[in-house]
């Protein structure tokens, strides 16, 4: 009993692990990949800066990130 437990913890971490991975790939993907395809800088820029800010802020309250205009 004690196998099958150890079992579905593992496939239930591994397709967390799977999940995580291929939304980040969307997330970049339409973030950044598909408005520079769609010739739009401004978008993608704005984008790009968005997505760099959300990564390197490290300005939280309560769990809310807040994004700072430049």
């Amino acid at each position: 009993m004690s196998y099958v437990f150890f079992y579905l913890i593992i496939s239930i971490y591994n397709q967390l692990i799977k999940f995580c991975f291929y939304s980040k790939i969307l997330i970049d993907f339409l973030f950044l990949q598909l408005p520079l395809w769609l010739n739009s800088r401004s978008l993608s820029t704005s984008c790009l800066i968005g997505l760099i800010q959300a990564r390197n802020s490290e300005f939280e309250n309560n769990g809310v990130v807040f994004f700072h205009k430049n």
